[in-house]
Protein backbone atom coordinates (compact mmCIF):
# COMPACT_ATOMS: atom_id res chain seq x y z
CA UNK A 1 0.00 0.00 0.00
CA UNK A 2 1.40 3.39 -1.04
CA UNK A 3 0.63 6.29 1.27
CA UNK A 4 0.41 9.61 -0.55
CA UNK A 5 2.15 12.35 1.41
CA UNK A 6 0.67 15.84 1.54
CA UNK A 7 2.82 18.58 0.08
CA UNK A 8 4.62 20.69 2.66
CA UNK A 9 3.41 24.30 2.79
CA UNK A 10 5.57 27.40 2.56
CA UNK A 11 3.99 30.74 3.57
CA UNK A 12 5.14 33.86 1.71
CA UNK A 13 4.55 37.17 3.53
CA UNK A 14 4.81 40.01 0.99
CA UNK A 15 3.03 42.89 -0.69
CA UNK A 16 5.53 42.91 -3.57
CA UNK A 17 3.47 41.54 -6.48
CA UNK A 18 6.51 40.78 -8.63
CA UNK A 19 8.18 38.81 -5.83
CA UNK A 20 4.93 36.93 -5.26
CA UNK A 21 4.47 35.99 -8.92
CA UNK A 22 8.06 34.78 -9.26
CA UNK A 23 8.04 32.62 -6.13
CA UNK A 24 4.55 31.20 -6.69
CA UNK A 25 5.57 30.04 -10.16
CA UNK A 26 8.93 28.67 -9.06
CA UNK A 27 7.20 26.62 -6.37
CA UNK A 28 4.74 25.24 -8.93
CA UNK A 29 7.70 23.23 -10.23
CA UNK A 30 8.63 21.96 -6.76
CA UNK A 31 7.34 19.42 -4.25
CA UNK A 32 6.14 22.26 -1.98
CA UNK A 33 2.94 24.27 -2.10
CA UNK A 34 2.95 27.98 -1.34
CA UNK A 35 0.40 30.25 0.35
CA UNK A 36 0.57 34.05 0.23
CA UNK A 37 -0.16 36.47 3.08
CA UNK A 38 -0.39 40.15 2.16
CA UNK A 39 -1.26 41.61 5.57
CA UNK A 40 -0.95 40.68 9.24
CA UNK A 41 -4.50 39.31 9.37
CA UNK A 42 -3.60 36.90 6.55
CA UNK A 43 -0.45 35.75 8.32
CA UNK A 44 -2.30 35.11 11.59
CA UNK A 45 -5.00 33.21 9.69
CA UNK A 46 -2.55 30.85 7.98
CA UNK A 47 -0.41 30.31 11.07
CA UNK A 48 -3.52 29.43 13.07
CA UNK A 49 -5.36 27.31 10.49
CA UNK A 50 -2.68 25.75 8.25
CA UNK A 51 0.28 23.48 8.92
CA UNK A 52 3.17 25.71 7.83
CA UNK A 53 6.67 24.32 7.32
CA UNK A 54 8.40 27.67 6.96
CA UNK A 55 7.64 31.38 6.41
CA UNK A 56 9.38 33.54 3.80
CA UNK A 57 9.29 37.15 5.03
CA UNK A 58 9.85 39.62 2.21
CA UNK A 59 11.62 42.90 2.94
CA UNK A 60 8.51 44.77 1.71
CA UNK A 61 6.90 43.77 5.06
CA UNK A 62 9.63 45.36 7.18
CA UNK A 63 7.06 47.45 9.08
CA UNK A 64 5.51 44.24 10.45
CA UNK A 65 8.78 42.45 11.19
CA UNK A 66 8.78 42.70 15.00
CA UNK A 67 5.19 41.48 15.31
CA UNK A 68 5.80 38.70 12.77
CA UNK A 69 8.89 37.41 14.56
CA UNK A 70 7.02 37.31 17.88
CA UNK A 71 4.20 35.27 16.34
CA UNK A 72 6.59 32.81 14.67
CA UNK A 73 8.63 32.42 17.85
CA UNK A 74 5.46 31.64 19.82
CA UNK A 75 4.29 28.94 17.41
CA UNK A 76 7.83 27.63 16.75
CA UNK A 77 7.76 28.11 12.94
CA UNK A 78 11.07 28.61 11.12
CA UNK A 79 11.53 31.55 8.76
CA UNK A 80 13.78 33.06 6.10
CA UNK A 81 13.94 36.81 5.48
CA UNK A 82 14.44 38.06 1.91
CA UNK A 83 16.45 41.23 2.47
CA UNK A 84 17.41 44.18 0.31
CA UNK A 85 20.81 45.03 1.86
CA UNK A 86 20.64 48.66 0.73
CA UNK A 87 17.12 49.40 1.95
CA UNK A 88 16.91 47.13 5.00
CA UNK A 89 20.22 47.73 6.81
CA UNK A 90 18.39 48.63 10.04
CA UNK A 91 16.81 45.17 10.39
CA UNK A 92 19.89 43.03 9.67
CA UNK A 93 20.77 42.83 13.36
CA UNK A 94 17.31 41.39 14.17
CA UNK A 95 17.70 38.45 11.78
CA UNK A 96 20.11 35.54 12.38
CA UNK A 97 22.57 35.19 9.49
CA UNK A 98 21.36 31.67 8.65
CA UNK A 99 17.85 33.15 8.14
CA UNK A 100 18.92 35.89 5.70
CA UNK A 101 18.99 35.86 1.90
CA UNK A 102 20.12 39.00 0.13
CA UNK A 103 18.29 40.24 -2.95
CA UNK A 104 18.73 39.51 -5.78
CA UNK A 105 19.01 35.79 -5.14
CA UNK A 106 18.65 32.61 -7.18
CA UNK A 107 15.85 30.16 -6.51
CA UNK A 108 18.54 27.48 -6.18
CA UNK A 109 20.04 29.39 -3.23
CA UNK A 110 16.61 29.71 -1.62
CA UNK A 111 15.91 26.00 -2.12
CA UNK A 112 19.22 25.10 -0.48
CA UNK A 113 18.44 27.24 2.57
CA UNK A 114 14.90 25.84 2.92
CA UNK A 115 16.28 22.30 2.58
CA UNK A 116 18.83 23.01 5.31
CA UNK A 117 16.00 24.00 7.67
CA UNK A 118 13.81 21.03 6.78
CA UNK A 119 13.98 17.30 7.42
CA UNK A 120 12.91 16.79 3.78
CA UNK A 121 14.99 18.55 1.07
CA UNK A 122 13.12 20.56 -1.57
CA UNK A 123 12.89 18.93 -4.99
CA UNK A 124 12.22 21.06 -8.06
CA UNK A 125 12.64 21.04 -11.84
CA UNK A 126 14.56 24.16 -13.04
CA UNK A 127 13.33 23.84 -16.64
CA UNK A 128 9.73 23.51 -15.55
CA UNK A 129 10.15 26.48 -13.19
CA UNK A 130 11.54 28.62 -16.02
CA UNK A 131 8.52 27.71 -18.18
CA UNK A 132 6.02 28.63 -15.44
CA UNK A 133 7.84 31.90 -14.80
CA UNK A 134 7.77 32.89 -18.47
CA UNK A 135 4.08 32.00 -18.70
CA UNK A 136 3.30 34.08 -15.61
CA UNK A 137 4.76 37.24 -17.11
CA UNK A 138 1.70 37.66 -19.31
CA UNK A 139 -1.97 38.13 -18.54
CA UNK A 140 -4.91 37.42 -20.84
CA UNK A 141 -6.91 40.48 -21.92
CA UNK A 142 -10.09 40.58 -23.98
CA UNK A 143 -9.58 42.25 -27.35
CA UNK A 144 -12.75 44.29 -26.74
CA UNK A 145 -11.19 45.78 -23.56
CA UNK A 146 -8.15 46.93 -25.58
CA UNK A 147 -10.33 48.36 -28.36
CA UNK A 148 -12.09 50.61 -25.82
CA UNK A 149 -8.83 52.52 -25.25
CA UNK A 150 -7.84 55.41 -27.52
CA UNK A 151 -4.18 54.85 -26.69
CA UNK A 152 -2.83 51.67 -25.15
CA UNK A 153 -2.14 51.67 -21.41
CA UNK A 154 0.21 48.68 -21.77
CA UNK A 155 2.19 46.76 -24.39
CA UNK A 156 -0.15 44.37 -26.22
CA UNK A 157 1.08 40.93 -27.33
CA UNK A 158 -0.31 38.03 -29.32
CA UNK A 159 0.67 34.49 -28.36
CA UNK A 160 2.37 32.56 -31.16
CA UNK A 161 3.10 29.43 -29.12
CA UNK A 162 3.80 28.43 -25.51
CA UNK A 163 7.18 30.14 -25.56
CA UNK A 164 6.73 33.04 -27.97
CA UNK A 165 4.76 36.29 -27.57
CA UNK A 166 4.91 39.02 -30.23
CA UNK A 167 4.26 42.68 -29.38
CA UNK A 168 1.70 44.26 -31.72
CA UNK A 169 0.98 47.54 -29.88
CA UNK A 170 3.36 49.60 -27.75
CA UNK A 171 2.33 51.32 -24.54
CA UNK A 172 1.12 54.86 -25.32
CA UNK A 173 0.53 53.99 -28.99
CA UNK A 174 -2.78 54.90 -30.63
CA UNK A 175 -5.08 51.89 -30.86
CA UNK A 176 -5.80 50.63 -34.36
CA UNK A 177 -9.25 49.05 -34.30
CA UNK A 178 -8.68 47.59 -37.76
CA UNK A 179 -5.61 45.66 -36.58
CA UNK A 180 -7.48 44.19 -33.63
CA UNK A 181 -10.58 43.44 -35.71
CA UNK A 182 -8.44 41.52 -38.19
CA UNK A 183 -7.04 39.45 -35.34
CA UNK A 184 -10.53 38.89 -33.89
CA UNK A 185 -11.83 37.83 -37.31
CA UNK A 186 -9.30 35.00 -37.23
CA UNK A 187 -10.99 33.63 -34.12
CA UNK A 188 -8.58 35.16 -31.60
CA UNK A 189 -10.52 36.80 -28.75
CA UNK A 190 -7.66 37.23 -26.31
CA UNK A 191 -4.40 39.16 -26.42
CA UNK A 192 -1.75 39.46 -23.70
CA UNK A 193 -0.20 42.13 -21.52
CA UNK A 194 2.93 42.13 -19.40
CA UNK A 195 1.71 41.36 -15.87
CA UNK A 196 3.53 44.27 -14.22
CA UNK A 197 2.26 46.88 -16.71
CA UNK A 198 -1.25 45.49 -16.60
CA UNK A 199 -1.32 45.55 -12.79
CA UNK A 200 -0.42 49.25 -12.92
CA UNK A 201 -3.24 49.78 -15.39
CA UNK A 202 -5.70 48.03 -13.06
CA UNK A 203 -4.61 50.30 -10.22
CA UNK A 204 -5.29 53.36 -12.38
CA UNK A 205 -8.62 51.91 -13.48
CA UNK A 206 -9.73 51.20 -9.92
CA UNK A 207 -8.71 54.63 -8.69
CA UNK A 208 -10.69 56.28 -11.48
CA UNK A 209 -13.71 54.00 -11.08
CA UNK A 210 -15.93 57.09 -11.03
CA UNK A 211 -15.11 60.45 -12.57
CA UNK A 212 -16.61 62.86 -10.05
CA UNK A 213 -15.64 66.42 -9.18
CA UNK A 214 -12.34 66.72 -7.31
CA UNK A 215 -12.83 67.31 -3.60
CA UNK A 216 -10.63 68.50 -0.78
CA UNK A 217 -8.11 65.96 0.45
CA UNK A 218 -9.66 63.54 2.93
CA UNK A 219 -7.84 63.06 6.25
CA UNK A 220 -6.02 59.75 6.56
CA UNK A 221 -7.70 59.16 9.92
CA UNK A 222 -11.14 59.19 8.27
CA UNK A 223 -10.04 56.60 5.72
CA UNK A 224 -8.54 54.36 8.41
CA UNK A 225 -11.78 54.54 10.41
CA UNK A 226 -13.82 53.76 7.30
CA UNK A 227 -11.66 50.77 6.40
CA UNK A 228 -11.84 49.52 9.97
CA UNK A 229 -15.65 49.68 9.87
CA UNK A 230 -15.66 47.92 6.50
CA UNK A 231 -13.39 45.14 7.76
CA UNK A 232 -15.69 44.64 10.75
CA UNK A 233 -18.75 44.38 8.49
CA UNK A 234 -17.03 41.79 6.30
CA UNK A 235 -15.62 39.59 9.05
CA UNK A 236 -18.31 39.76 11.72
CA UNK A 237 -21.62 40.00 9.89
CA UNK A 238 -21.31 38.25 6.52
CA UNK A 239 -22.54 34.69 6.78
CA UNK A 240 -20.10 32.07 5.46
CA UNK A 241 -21.23 28.97 7.34
CA UNK A 242 -19.62 25.88 5.84
CA UNK A 243 -17.24 27.81 3.59
CA UNK A 244 -13.64 26.74 4.05
CA UNK A 245 -11.57 29.41 5.74
CA UNK A 246 -9.12 29.21 2.85
CA UNK A 247 -11.78 29.88 0.19
CA UNK A 248 -13.46 32.63 2.19
CA UNK A 249 -10.11 34.32 2.74
CA UNK A 250 -9.26 34.16 -0.98
CA UNK A 251 -12.60 35.79 -1.82
CA UNK A 252 -12.19 38.39 0.91
CA UNK A 253 -8.73 39.26 -0.40
CA UNK A 254 -10.16 40.04 -3.84
CA UNK A 255 -12.64 42.44 -2.23
CA UNK A 256 -10.03 43.86 0.16
CA UNK A 257 -7.63 44.67 -2.69
CA UNK A 258 -10.38 46.43 -4.66
CA UNK A 259 -11.36 48.56 -1.66
CA UNK A 260 -7.78 49.24 -0.56
CA UNK A 261 -6.69 50.54 -3.97
CA UNK A 262 -9.94 52.51 -4.36
CA UNK A 263 -9.50 54.31 -1.05
CA UNK A 264 -6.09 55.63 -2.12
CA UNK A 265 -7.98 58.04 -4.40
CA UNK A 266 -10.10 60.67 -2.64
CA UNK A 267 -12.76 60.75 -5.35
CA UNK A 268 -13.34 57.00 -5.34
CA UNK A 269 -13.20 56.97 -1.55
CA UNK A 270 -16.08 59.44 -1.65
CA UNK A 271 -18.00 57.07 -3.92
CA UNK A 272 -17.50 54.22 -1.44
CA UNK A 273 -18.62 56.58 1.32
CA UNK A 274 -21.63 57.50 -0.82
CA UNK A 275 -22.54 53.83 -1.03
CA UNK A 276 -22.22 53.57 2.76
CA UNK A 277 -24.34 56.70 3.24
CA UNK A 278 -27.34 55.11 1.53
CA UNK A 279 -27.46 53.13 4.77
CA UNK A 280 -25.19 50.63 6.49
CA UNK A 281 -27.41 47.71 5.51
CA UNK A 282 -27.01 48.55 1.80
CA UNK A 283 -23.24 48.85 2.17
CA UNK A 284 -23.04 45.54 4.03
CA UNK A 285 -25.24 43.96 1.36
CA UNK A 286 -22.85 45.26 -1.34
CA UNK A 287 -19.82 43.83 0.47
CA UNK A 288 -21.60 40.49 0.87
CA UNK A 289 -22.62 40.43 -2.81
CA UNK A 290 -19.00 40.96 -3.78
CA UNK A 291 -17.71 38.13 -1.58
CA UNK A 292 -20.50 35.70 -2.55
CA UNK A 293 -19.95 36.51 -6.25
CA UNK A 294 -16.24 35.71 -5.98
CA UNK A 295 -17.05 32.54 -3.99
CA UNK A 296 -19.23 31.39 -6.90
CA UNK A 297 -16.66 32.39 -9.52
CA UNK A 298 -13.92 30.50 -7.65
CA UNK A 299 -15.84 27.27 -8.21
CA UNK A 300 -15.41 27.71 -11.96
CA UNK A 301 -11.60 28.17 -11.65
CA UNK A 302 -11.35 31.08 -14.07
CA UNK A 303 -7.93 31.23 -15.72
CA UNK A 304 -7.95 35.01 -16.06
CA UNK A 305 -7.61 36.40 -12.54
CA UNK A 306 -8.69 39.87 -13.79
CA UNK A 307 -12.21 38.45 -14.03
CA UNK A 308 -12.33 38.07 -10.24
CA UNK A 309 -11.47 41.77 -9.97
CA UNK A 310 -14.21 42.66 -12.48
CA UNK A 311 -16.94 40.69 -10.73
CA UNK A 312 -15.85 41.98 -7.31
CA UNK A 313 -15.99 45.59 -8.49
CA UNK A 314 -19.26 45.10 -10.38
CA UNK A 315 -20.96 43.51 -7.37
CA UNK A 316 -19.55 46.12 -4.98
CA UNK A 317 -21.03 49.01 -6.99
CA UNK A 318 -24.13 47.15 -8.25
CA UNK A 319 -26.46 49.14 -5.97
CA UNK A 320 -24.75 52.55 -6.22
CA UNK A 321 -27.76 53.73 -8.24
CA UNK A 322 -29.92 53.53 -5.08
CA UNK A 323 -28.42 56.90 -4.18
CA UNK A 324 -30.62 58.37 -6.91
CA UNK A 325 -33.81 56.86 -5.47
CA UNK A 326 -36.12 58.64 -3.01
CA UNK A 327 -34.95 57.62 0.52
CA UNK A 328 -38.59 57.11 1.57
CA UNK A 329 -38.84 54.31 -1.01
CA UNK A 330 -35.66 52.66 0.26
CA UNK A 331 -37.01 52.58 3.81
CA UNK A 332 -39.82 50.25 2.72
CA UNK A 333 -39.53 46.52 2.11
CA UNK A 334 -39.92 45.78 -1.62
CA UNK A 335 -43.14 43.87 -1.00
CA UNK A 336 -44.76 47.04 0.40
CA UNK A 337 -43.95 49.32 -2.57
CA UNK A 338 -46.87 50.53 -4.66
CA UNK A 339 -46.73 50.42 -8.46
CA UNK A 340 -45.22 53.89 -8.87
CA UNK A 341 -42.65 53.32 -6.11
CA UNK A 342 -41.69 49.93 -7.53
CA UNK A 343 -41.23 51.49 -10.97
CA UNK A 344 -38.95 54.15 -9.48
CA UNK A 345 -36.94 51.56 -7.53
CA UNK A 346 -36.40 49.48 -10.69
CA UNK A 347 -34.47 52.36 -12.26
CA UNK A 348 -31.50 52.00 -9.91
CA UNK A 349 -29.47 49.60 -12.12
CA UNK A 350 -29.61 52.12 -14.99
CA UNK A 351 -28.76 55.02 -12.67
CA UNK A 352 -25.80 53.07 -11.28
CA UNK A 353 -24.59 52.16 -14.75
CA UNK A 354 -24.66 55.82 -15.81
CA UNK A 355 -22.73 56.89 -12.69
CA UNK A 356 -19.99 54.37 -13.45
CA UNK A 357 -20.03 55.07 -17.19
CA UNK A 358 -18.56 58.51 -16.42
CA UNK A 359 -15.19 56.76 -16.20
CA UNK A 360 -13.85 56.40 -19.78
CA UNK A 361 -11.74 53.31 -18.95
CA UNK A 362 -14.26 51.29 -16.94
CA UNK A 363 -14.62 47.69 -18.08
CA UNK A 364 -17.77 47.03 -20.07
CA UNK A 365 -18.14 43.83 -18.03
CA UNK A 366 -18.50 45.92 -14.85
CA UNK A 367 -21.13 48.17 -16.45
CA UNK A 368 -23.05 45.11 -17.65
CA UNK A 369 -23.01 43.63 -14.13
CA UNK A 370 -24.38 46.85 -12.61
CA UNK A 371 -27.07 47.27 -15.26
CA UNK A 372 -28.14 43.61 -15.41
CA UNK A 373 -27.85 42.31 -11.83
CA UNK A 374 -31.67 42.23 -11.50
CA UNK A 375 -32.40 40.59 -14.87
CA UNK A 376 -33.90 37.08 -14.88
CA UNK A 377 -33.39 34.21 -17.31
CA UNK A 378 -37.12 34.07 -18.07
CA UNK A 379 -37.36 37.77 -18.98
CA UNK A 380 -39.23 38.82 -15.82
CA UNK A 381 -36.40 40.91 -14.37
CA UNK A 382 -35.61 44.60 -14.70
CA UNK A 383 -34.79 47.18 -16.01
CA UNK A 384 -34.73 45.79 -19.59
CA UNK A 385 -36.49 42.40 -19.15
CA UNK A 386 -33.59 40.56 -20.82
CA UNK A 387 -33.76 36.80 -21.28
CA UNK A 388 -31.12 34.14 -20.56
CA UNK A 389 -29.24 34.54 -23.86
CA UNK A 390 -28.82 38.31 -23.47
CA UNK A 391 -27.68 38.52 -19.85
CA UNK A 392 -23.96 38.81 -19.15
CA UNK A 393 -22.61 35.62 -17.46
CA UNK A 394 -21.06 37.66 -14.64
CA UNK A 395 -24.38 39.45 -14.04
CA UNK A 396 -26.02 36.03 -13.64
CA UNK A 397 -23.52 35.23 -10.89
CA UNK A 398 -24.11 38.53 -9.10
CA UNK A 399 -27.87 37.95 -9.45
CA UNK A 400 -27.59 34.75 -7.40
CA UNK A 401 -25.21 36.42 -4.93
CA UNK A 402 -27.72 39.27 -4.52
CA UNK A 403 -30.61 36.91 -3.77
CA UNK A 404 -28.54 34.87 -1.33
CA UNK A 405 -27.30 38.00 0.49
CA UNK A 406 -30.86 39.34 0.65
CA UNK A 407 -31.96 36.22 2.54
CA UNK A 408 -28.77 35.47 4.51
CA UNK A 409 -27.99 38.84 6.06
CA UNK A 410 -29.71 39.99 9.22
CA UNK A 411 -31.61 43.26 8.59
CA UNK A 412 -34.56 45.19 9.97
CA UNK A 413 -36.81 43.40 7.47
CA UNK A 414 -35.11 40.01 8.00
CA UNK A 415 -34.24 39.78 11.72
CA UNK A 416 -33.87 35.96 11.81
CA UNK A 417 -32.27 34.67 8.59
CA UNK A 418 -32.56 31.00 7.66
CA UNK A 419 -29.36 28.91 7.52
CA UNK A 420 -27.51 28.79 4.16
CA UNK A 421 -28.73 25.28 3.27
CA UNK A 422 -32.38 26.33 3.56
CA UNK A 423 -31.77 29.50 1.53
CA UNK A 424 -29.88 27.72 -1.24
CA UNK A 425 -32.51 24.99 -1.52
CA UNK A 426 -35.21 27.68 -1.68
CA UNK A 427 -33.34 29.53 -4.43
CA UNK A 428 -33.01 26.34 -6.44
CA UNK A 429 -36.64 25.30 -5.92
CA UNK A 430 -38.34 28.65 -6.51
CA UNK A 431 -35.86 30.38 -8.78
CA UNK A 432 -35.01 27.72 -11.38
CA UNK A 433 -36.60 29.65 -14.24
CA UNK A 434 -35.22 33.00 -13.11
CA UNK A 435 -31.73 32.18 -11.83
CA UNK A 436 -28.84 30.24 -13.34
CA UNK A 437 -28.96 26.93 -11.45
CA UNK A 438 -25.24 26.24 -12.06
CA UNK A 439 -24.43 29.37 -10.02
CA UNK A 440 -26.69 28.22 -7.17
CA UNK A 441 -24.96 24.83 -7.14
CA UNK A 442 -21.58 26.59 -7.21
CA UNK A 443 -22.49 28.67 -4.15
CA UNK A 444 -23.72 25.51 -2.42
CA UNK A 445 -20.43 23.80 -3.28
CA UNK A 446 -18.52 26.77 -1.83
CA UNK A 447 -20.52 26.32 1.40
CA UNK A 448 -19.89 22.55 1.32
CA UNK A 449 -23.67 22.04 1.19
CA UNK A 450 -25.57 19.46 -0.84
CA UNK A 451 -28.87 20.64 -2.35
CA UNK A 452 -31.35 18.67 -4.41
CA UNK A 453 -32.52 19.52 -7.91
CA UNK A 454 -36.33 19.51 -8.04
Amino acid sequence: MVIKMEKRTILLFTDDKKEEVNLVNYFRASDRTIKVAREMADLRHYVKNTVIELVLIDSSMERFLNETLKILETVKIKFICLIDDKKNKNILSQIPEDCQISKPYSFKTLVEMISAKSSVPVQYNPEEAAFYLEEAQYMKVKIEDVMKQQTSHFDVYVKINDKKYVKIIKIGQKISSDTLKNIANKGVNLVYANREDYSKYLDILTKSAVNIKTVASIPKEKKIKFLSQTSSLIQDQIIADGVSKELFYQSKQVLDSSIEVATQDDNVFNMLSLLHEIDEATYRHSLAMSIYSVLIAKQFSWENEVNYFKISLGALFADIGLKGIDPKILQKANSFLNKEEASEYCKHPLIGSEIMRACPDIFQDVLDIIEQHHENNDGTGYPRKLNRNNIHPMAKIVRVAHEFAEMALKTEHNPNPDPPQVILQRLLTSGTKKLESSNIFALAQAHNIKINQI
